[in-house]
């Protein structure tokens, strides 16, 4: 099965006010490499944390289709860490799926498939 990162949302975690990152280009194609740069402190390790905490929610018990997913308990890290709100949007065996932890703020889309 085919994972790629398509977007991430951060709102009050760690150095980070608000931000979104696409991880895609104009044309919808996910990017096969990007660079991500700030002075200290910025949020450049706060930002790959998230991706990785997220990520460890994602448990397949088949790889056959997205329906079979299971969502655990949150990662020590987002309990352990105060955010408002986080969200990463993915694509999974061709579909869309975003997967948040927190309070949606105004603006915030998710795909259908959500958890």
């Amino acid at each position: 099965m085919n994972l790629e990162l398509r977007s991430v949302r951060i709102k009050n975690c760690g150095p980070i006010d608000d931000i979104k990152i696409d991880f895609f280009d104009a044309s919808g194609k996910t990017l096969p490499v990007c660079v991500i740069g700030g002075a200290n402190g910025s949020g450049k390790t706060t930002l790959l944390e998230v991706i990785a905490a997220m990520a460890e929610m994602l448990i397949p018990k088949s790889m056959d289709t997205l329906d079979e997913h299971l969502v655990q308990k949150s990662p020590e890290y987002l309990s352990n860490r105060k955010s408002d709100y986080l969200q990463v949007d993915w694509l999974i065996g061709g579909k869309e799926f975003s997967l948040f932890y927190g309070l949606a703020p105004n603006g915030a889309i998710l795909s259908e498939e959500k958890c």
